[in-house]
């Protein structure tokens, strides 16, 4: 290969490492056939996301800190960073804003911006970027993450750094009308830029969390009767788990032993325990167990959404508020988790209530 052939290959290989338009991402899984759920459930209340106090319930809100119930993404900026990473990041002639800026175990950041060009709100011209620092603002690595978008249109609502994997979820902005390439999950191998999995179609907005080592829990929906919470295997991406909920889900968290689902009219409490870790082993190894039949709850869009008009595609192109449809709940007294709750349904004897 003579010197010039070498030249026009690396080119080759850059251009399509950085561009969004030559880039091919690595497509979804398919939705398993057979699902059930692996959450049992304690308790489930009506709650009012302007006067609720996570605290009462023991919460810390670490998952979502700046917004938890009203914010349609994860933003995280910690306090008090060291000025070399705490302002804007400019990268030639695109300024990116920080969303979310945290530290690592290891004593660094993950630094996770988005950039909207005011000439130019069309969804599919925001650019995301991630980058791995130390505090006084060495780079350690930086990743377009544009090119790993299924949909250009797509909005990217949370990332995390976990173990050396970057992941991070790739949202429809229309969740009541969704295209049928949107709302996955991705691990990626930030220094290879390499994808290790990613998830089925319609698994994951707004934010996701870990529990424990193995086990990602991540919502999507948007209408009542098409609204899931989906425990996913952090190994393979695969979705183990679906549990049903009145609507998106809009923070999670896991405390003592439970794990906390809020949408924005109700407060789930459900548990997950070995016995629960031990089936999904079980049913992940291919043994018969009881499942639903999947069917998926969102019929496909026919117009893709990376030809929709952009006015249409979501209400809130910034970062602001959700739009609350169902207006303000009466607010209730908090509902804990009690074993001897007079049973209204169970599963493996949990008990449930409800108001």
């Amino acid at each position: 290969m003579t010197k010039l052939s070498k030249i026009t290959v690396i080119a080759a290989i850059l251009i399509a490492w950085y561009s969004p338009g030559l880039a091919k991402p690595t497509p979804p899984q398919s939705m398993p056939k057979e699902l059930r759920s692996l959450l049992v459930p304690v308790a489930k209340k009506r709650f009012q996301p302007f006067h609720y106090d996570l605290r009462q319930d023991k919460l810390t809100g670490m998952n979502k800190p700046d917004s938890p119930f009203l914010m349609r993404l994860r933003t995280a900026v910690a306090k008090d960073l060291p000025a070399p990473i705490a302002d804007l990041f400019i990268d030639g002639a695109v300024t990116y804003r920080p969303i979310i800026i945290e530290p690592t175990p290891d004593g660094h950041y993950l630094a996770f911006y988005r950039d909207n060009p005011p000439r130019d709100l069309r969804p599919e011209k925001t650019k995301y970027l991630a980058r791995y620092i130390t505090a006084d603002g060495n780079e350690l690595w930086r990743l377009p993450l544009n090119p790993h978008l299924i949909s250009p249109s797509s909005e990217i609502q949370d990332v995390r750094l976990r173990n050396g994997v970057l992941y991070f979820n790739e949202s429809c902005r229309n969740l009541r009308s969704p295209g049928p390439k949107c709302s996955t999950l991705v691990a990626l191998e930030p220094k290879q830029n390499k994808v290790i999995w990613r998830t089925p179609v319609h698994v994951s907005t707004n934010l996701f969390v870990f529990l424990g080592e193995d086990l990602m829990l991540a919502g999507f929906g948007g209408l009542p009767d098409k609204s899931f919470a989906y425990l996913i295997d952090v190994k393979t991406g695969k979705p183990v788990s679906r549990t049903p909920l009145d609507g998106a889900m809009m923070y999670a968290e896991e405390q003592q032993g439970y794990v906390h689902v809020f949408t924005l009219d109700f407060h789930y409490i459900f548990r997950l325990g070995d016995e629960s870790l031990a089936e999904t082993a079980v049913s992940s190894s291919g043994a018969e167990t009881p499942a639903d039949t999947f069917e998926d709850p969102l019929e496909t869009n026919e117009n893709d959404p990376d030809e929709a008009d952009p006015d249409e595609a979501d209400e809130h192109d910034g970062l602001g508020e959700e739009n609350d449809d169902h207006g303000l709940l009466e607010d209730v007294e908090t509902l804990r988790p009690q074993d001897d709750a007079p049973a209204r349904s169970g599963r493996r004897g949990a008990t449930v209530r409800e108001r």
